[in-house]
């Protein structure tokens, strides 16, 4: 959605901070958000030059942060997670740890804004597979925002 000019959120928050989680907070910021990255772990699993450049560009870091829920009806409005605390956002990306994602999406309603990518839809399939996939869904996303037809799901 960032690189189709879609994009809309604002407040993100990406789950995970090892390489490709820094790669998706970077996106995001050239998108304009205001991202925070979570990991359940007490630090960063990456280059320590990574997490240096995020801190300078203002990305919070919240370690021991376990998601285990997300809050919105709608449209995500925030994130939980099991001390307790939540995190206003209206985007969540899921970047790795392991986490079953799927598992979480299975608790949450699935709507119209909610779009499953991916190896949370379809374990197991390689990267190229999953960018394909991601990429058909934001161009059927930016069809159904722009009211255009589209054949895509």
């Amino acid at each position: 959605l960032v690189h189709t000019g879609t994009f809309t959120g604002t407040r993100a928050v990406v789950v995970g901070a090892e390489h490709v989680s820094y790669s998706a907070a970077l996106t995001l910021l050239h998108a304009g958000c205001e991202v925070t990255m979570t990991t359940a772990g007490t630090r960063h699993d990456s280059y320590a030059s990574f997490a240096w450049v995020m801190r300078a560009r203002g990305v919070a870091l919240r370690t021991n942060a376990r998601v285990a829920a997300i809050r919105g009806r709608d449209r995500v409005e925030a994130i939980e997670f099991e001390d307790g605390t939540t995190l206003a956002c209206d985007t969540i990306v899921f970047t790795g740890e392991w986490v079953a994602e799927d598992e979480l999406v299975r608790t949450a309603p699935i709507g119209p804004t909610v779009h499953l990518v991916g190896n949370v839809r379809l374990p197991g399939r390689r990267a190229d597979q999953c960018a394909r996939e991601a990429l058909d869904i934001a161009n059927a996303i930016r069809d159904r925002l722009e009211h255009r037809p589209t054949t895509n799901p």
